[in-house]
């Protein structure tokens, strides 16, 4: 039974989450409909002036991959970034940054900083930073263990309400040559 005596189709746990809960108040039932919800960001735009994007990398999608050799041989080969992690930025930013094509940048967040290899991509996106996901295990067998770093260790905390996942794009970072 509900308190409002109708059937509700949102998830006992969500409905114990307190931003969920005020959301609901103001869409009433088109909460549960899909709709855009503006985040707030990680970090004030004059300390981290640009956005951080993580992406996959279908080479890397699930975790065994990771320990196999030649998967790390060809996991960034569009750009031939190898047994590393690096962050794409578009030209014109790693240019007003000081930063040059594979140089060591560090990228900093409200949560922390990491190192990793500047390539420069014509294809990103103007203010954007890109890293990969799927490097930087703690363990897993010797050819994954330590071989690059998780760029997740410094993107937001912050959860979605609905589903309790960490918010993508809504880090902003910092970049510095190294």
């Amino acid at each position: 039974k509900t308190s409002s005596r109708r059937i509700e189709f949102g998830p006992e746990e969500l409905l114990k989450n307190e931003e969920y809960r005020r959301e609901k108040a103001a869409l009433g039932d088109m909460a549960f409909m899909p709709h855009y919800v503006e985040r707030e960001k990680e970090g004030s735009k004059s300390d981290h002036p640009l956005e951080l994007c993580l992406f996959a990398l279908p080479t890397l999608l699930r975790s065994p991959t990771a320990n196999l050799p030649w998967v790390q041989d060809f996991a960034g080969v569009r750009i031939e970034e190898w047994w590393n992690t690096w962050v794409e930025l578009n030209p014109d930013t790693a240019l007003q940054y000081g930063i040059r094509d594979r140089s060591k940048v560090k990228v900093t967040t409200q949560n922390g900083a990491i190192l990793c290899t500047a390539r420069v991509n014509p294809a990103a996106m103007p203010g954007v930073a890109y890293i990969p996901y799927g490097m930087g295990h703690a363990d897993g067998g010797r050819w994954c263990k330590n071989i690059g770093i998780n760029p997740m260790w410094i993107s937001s905390r912050n959860k979605d309400s609905m589903t309790g996942l960490q918010l993508g794009y809504s880090t902003r970072v910092r970049l510095e040559p190294a």
